[in-house]
């Protein structure tokens, strides 16, 4: 199961860093590095947790992270919501234990 938990993470991820681009915001710098540093983070992570679990940790923190995120920076309700709704995912697939 947790393969199907990295695979998952990994798509996550990188719907992040190609996030900024699908909603408008890319024209808001800060907002379009964080989302594409926080997604290739997550990514890199989720893909290194297929040999090594301890990375489940570091892609859970990134879950964190755009979770917390939406509301540091000002962001529209679709946006704030899908980073919330899928950084919650990330964190659940990497702290729950088969």
């Amino acid at each position: 199961m947790k393969k199907l938990d990295n695979t998952i993470n990994a798509f996550i991820g990188i719907f992040f860093i190609i996030a900024p681009w699908v909603f408008v915001d890319s024209d808001n710098s800060i907002i379009l590095w964080i989302s594409v540093i926080g997604g290739a983070i997550m990514l890199l992570s989720s893909l290194l947790s297929f040999k090594e679990s301890a990375w489940n940790f570091v892609s859970a923190l990134a879950g964190v992270w755009f979770i917390a995120f939406p509301f540091i920076y000002t962001m529209d309700s679709a946006e704030k919501w899908t980073n919330v709704v899928l950084g919650a995912i990330v964190v659940f697939f990497n702290l729950r234990n088969d």
